[in-house]
């Protein structure tokens, strides 16, 4: 879309604005006067989409492609629209399609790039994205996308190059990247603010007028996520919400993802909220008005910077509070997020400068557990899966990500130091599976010590969590859900902590269970850690009695327990709104209370 002069420009300057319903009344304004404009089609077939009108989009893009076959910009965005509405292989040969007239559109590689990554293509993926960089260096979030995508394959050549790229684009205020894949590649609170800010500042204009002012006689409170179904996010949450107060809270769900009938999680949770609202439908600027509406006092925002968060919706301000907590394991770095939830080991006085929010100081962990989700099934033979029948069996089942060269590294090095052990990892892709193999042969180590655990439903998942000794964490993207899943499933979690939000948040969780002596400073006492516990089998058996234990007696998965401390926090956000004050970090005590640090 290029800015012109008269209509345009006010057109332009709507979306940037996010007022997409006065963008469409001028569009209709001007295509009044003259119907043939394939630029102002394609401009109505963008402020449609803003509008989540995806038909009337669709069919606008197509009105200005009838009227000139060639126009780049339809072109694009109309595969922009498939891919969303679905349709992605529609939208790769639409993309293709774009790129015969024009074979340097850097926007339709880039949005190629993007389909390939979304469909888990991520060979595709990178030669698209190093095209980008190519022709464009400088080209939006590119070089994190591509750094994302190198670290899926496990590609880590040129690794240490791209990790100071970013680190000097976000320095220098350009935004390199969107804030997830920083987490992964820097461990530095800062340098994660600053990425976050210049992310979060594409979304500063939206916001809607004051807010009015309003009373309850409870306290209203929304958790905003795509994600209250079968995911991380929704089977952690699920007790927490049945157990909530409904004596001085009424509590809303508020969803915006994909349609999951017959997922038991979601209607879980959809029975669990006194409301649920599903506004997957609905523009930005619709659901923000909605939530006001609605007059909700506290918006807890359960996503974040994720893939599938809606900043241009929470940067509305639908609510005079509004929360970052649990699903996006670091700062927003926006100024319509009032606060985010943490612990104290979380974030260490030291750190507390790289966050944007004030923080809410939970007395035990951050992070809530679901006590009822499915036990374990039956506990398979090593033989089912693909492990030696003898041998200590070190694994990790993070996401490919959060891999990197160092922690690879300290792994080899454990595996030649224990005779007959294994490591056991989450499936990869085939491509990157043998990436990894290679690198093993590279450090010394035969590959078929690598065995790939392929990705099973959630109770046998569990269950196979028996045949493993030691689960090792990742730095500086720590294993988090992962973390409660083997703790859960009486799997000892050996961890490495660092500075960041992201680099801490298994220890925050091996703190709450009271299993301390897992979490180590470096990856030299990591590594050494690791080797005493597989080479003395009593301290380890020691060690996994006392989880044990711990489990039944200690706060990680007492969600009732969880239930007060939090509600604590929501009041005490609300005393100082109700008493003008600004928001303030806020401390709360075991014993349920809350104030102002």
């Amino acid at each position: 879309m290029n800015e012109r002069p008269g209509p345009f420009s006010d057109v332009l300057a709507c979306h940037r604005a996010g007022r997409y319903r006065e963008a469409e009344a001028l569009l209709l304004e001007s295509l009044a006067r003259q119907p043939r404009q394939p630029d102002t089609w394609n401009l109505m077939g963008a402020t449609l989409a803003g509008l989540r009108r995806y038909p009337d989009a669709e069919n606008a893009y197509r009105r200005a492609l009838a009227l000139q076959p060639d126009h780049l910009g339809a072109l694009n965005n109309l595969a922009v629209l498939l891919r969303q509405t679905g349709r992605a292989e529609e939208a790769r040969r639409t993309y293709l399609e774009t790129l015969r007239h024009e074979p340097r559109h850097v926007d339709a590689w880039n949005n190629l790039a993007a389909l390939h990554a979304a469909r888990q293509e991520y060979d595709q993926a990178l030669t698209c994205y190093r095209k980008v960089l190519e022709l464009q260096p400088d080209y939006g979030h590119a070089l994190g996308a591509a750094a994302n995508a190198m670290a899926m394959l496990w590609e880590w050549s040129g690794r240490a190059s791209i990790c100071q790229r970013l680190a000097d684009g976000i320095r220098a205020g350009a935004s390199v990247t969107v804030p997830f894949v920083v987490l992964s590649h820097l461990d530095e609170p800062e340098l994660q603010l600053a990425g976050a800010r210049a992310w979060a500042r594409r979304f500063d204009a939206v916001a809607m007028g004051p807010l009015p002012v309003w009373q309850h006689d409870r306290l209203r409170v929304a958790y905003l996520s795509a994600d209250l179904r079968e995911h991380p996010v929704g089977l952690q949450i699920a007790e927490l919400i049945e157990r909530h107060d409904r004596r001085q809270f009424e509590w809303f769900g508020v969803y915006f993802g994909p349609r999951v009938p017959g997922d038991a999680t979601h209607r879980r949770l959809r029975l669990a909220f006194d409301s649920f609202l599903d506004i997957a439908r609905l523009s930005d600027e619709e659901a923000a008005r909605r939530l006001r509406a609605l007059e909700i006092d506290i918006l807890v925002d359960l996503g974040g910077h994720t893939l599938d968060g809606r900043p241009g919706l929470v940067a509305r301000r639908p609510a005079p509070i509004q929360v970052n907590w649990l699903g996006y394991p670091g700062t927003s770095g926006a100024s319509w997020i009032d606060y985010i939830v943490a612990d104290r080991f979380l974030v260490p006085p030291e750190s507390r400068s790289g966050y944007s929010e004030r923080i809410v100081y939970l007395p035990d962990c951050f992070w809530v557990s679901d006590s009822q989700r499915p036990a374990a099934g039956r506990v398979p033979e090593r033989v089912e899966l693909a492990l030696p029948a003898e041998g200590f069996v070190f694994c990790c089942f993070s996401h490919s990500y959060k891999l990197n060269p160092a922690m690879f590294a300290v792994w080899m090095r454990l595996l030649r130091q224990v005779a007959g052990s294994v490591l056991w990892l989450l499936a990869a892709k085939p491509e990157a599976e043998e990436r990894l193999r290679r690198e093993a042969d590279r450090c010394g180590v035969d590959p078929t010590r690598l065995v790939f655990a392929p990705r099973i439903d959630l109770a046998a998942h569990l269950a196979r969590h028996a045949q493993a000794d030691l689960f090792l964490d990742t730095l500086p993207f720590n294993a988090i859900t992962t973390t409660s899943v083997a703790l859960h499933a009486g799997l000892p979690v050996l961890s490495c902590s660092g500075r960041s939000f992201a680099a801490r948040g298994a220890g925050s969780l091996l703190q709450a269970v009271g299993m301390s002596a897992l979490v180590t400073g470096n990856l030299s006492d990591y590594e050494a850690r690791a080797l005493e516990l597989a080479t003395h089998p009593e301290r380890l058996a020691s060690l996994r009695r006392a989880l044990a234990e711990r489990l039944q007696t200690g706060p990680l998965f007492d969600a009732e327990r969880f239930r007060r401390h939090l509600e604590a926090a929501y009041r005490a956000m609300w005393t100082r709104w109700q008493g003008g004050e600004a928001p303030a970090d806020i401390v709360v005590r075991a014993a349920g209370t809350a104030t102002a640090a």
